[in-house]
């Protein structure tokens, strides 16, 4: 499982990397980013068959090297991965979970004990890993124009980093 998180942070750094290195910074908008659409399926699921209201916003989304995975724990959470590369040998990631609350038109998760952690690749593209921390706090906010703020309370470089949806590419 861990190999797999590995991989797939890897290959959205990767990504992220060549999206640069090519000059493109714009992101395909989501088909429908109609802010009264979202909110009104949001409150459908909820109601009608007990989804959690974050399945509106699960998938990958960017804010410059910043990547970031959005997935449903349960009825009513988040877990929120975020990988920042720093330079081609050094990254950052945090793991961010949370209840998830309604708040007007968005949907916020409070996180109290999110970690972080910097990992390190050597020339052969092995990964050591150094947990910093098990005590991050803060918020993601899930807009309802499908855009994440996120905000962390430790950190003066995370205040209000908004991310993009990213959405896939079929092959």
């Amino acid at each position: 499982m861990k190999l797999r998180i590995l991989c797939a942070v890897m290959a959205m750094l990767i990504a992220t990397v060549c999206f640069s290195a090519c000059g493109k910074t714009e992101t395909a908008e989501p088909e429908s980013t109609q802010p009264e659409s979202i909110t009104a399926e949001v409150t459908d699921a909820v109601e009608e068959d007990g989804q959690n209201p974050v399945m509106n916003f699960i998938g990958n989304y960017q804010s410059d090297r910043r990547t970031m995975l959005v997935e449903a724990v349960g009825m009513d959470e988040a877990k929120v991965s975020v990988h920042w590369g720093a330079d081609y040998q050094t990254s950052t990631e945090w793991v961010l979970t949370g209840k998830i609350v309604e708040d007007g038109d968005n949907l916020v998760m409070n996180y109290t004990n999110g970690s972080f952690a910097v990992v390190t690749y050597d020339e052969e593209g092995n990964a050591t890993r150094s947990d910093e921390s098990n005590d991050c706090t803060g918020t993601v906010t899930f807009r309802s124009d499908y855009k994440i703020v996120w905000t962390d309370n430790g950190d003066e470089l995370i205040k209000d980093l908004v991310f993009d949806y990213v959405p896939q590419v079929e092959e």
